[in-house]
């Protein structure tokens, strides 16, 4: 009972609550909002949701480290191909340039270029017309991989 303001006891009024229970479960869900901070605009990510991030991102990444070793595989390649390309036309210039035309039949020879050892063939052969010569270079590089293939004509001496 209180004392009002007349001096009359006036009756305590009744818990919000209806049981302990009850009322002990409110004020530790109330403690429980008030220090993880619900409805006081925290925001942030889940560990979830940064596991899932870092998925995507490692994915990303290792595709990149694919594509990056597959450039350096295809720049290589390359590499070697331009290099037989000049090795091939080195040698179709100084057949050409040469004041004889070449004998039939197959020449080797070996050249250095790009600090590399190639090795060229040449197949002189004569051509359907009898009066020009058709000669085929073939150029592979030190492990034996064709590395270029060129075809030229050339007049055959008269």
């Amino acid at each position: 009972m209180l004392m009002g303001e007349s001096g009359s006891m006036a009756p305590i009024p009744p818990p919000l609550v209806s049981s302990e229970v009850e009322r002990r479960a409110a004020c530790l869900d109330f403690a429980r909002h008030r220090r993880v901070g619900v409805g006081q605009g925290q925001s942030g990510f889940t560990l979830l949701e940064m596991l899932v991030a870092l998925a995507v991102f490692s994915i990303a990444a290792l595709a990149l480290l694919n594509l990056e070793t597959v450039t350096v595989t295809n720049t290589n390649r390359i590499a070697d191909h331009t290099f037989g390309q000049i090795v091939a036309r080195n040698v179709a210039v100084e057949t050409l340039t040469d004041p004889s035309p070449p004998a039939l039949g197959t020449e080797m020879g070996e050249e250095v270029n790009g600090g590399r050892n190639w090795r060229w063939t040449r197949i002189t052969g004569p051509s359907p017309e009898a009066r020009i010569l058709q000669i085929d270079i073939a150029v592979v590089d030190e492990m034996g991989q064709r590395a270029a293939d060129l075809t030229i004509f050339r007049f055959a001496a008269l």
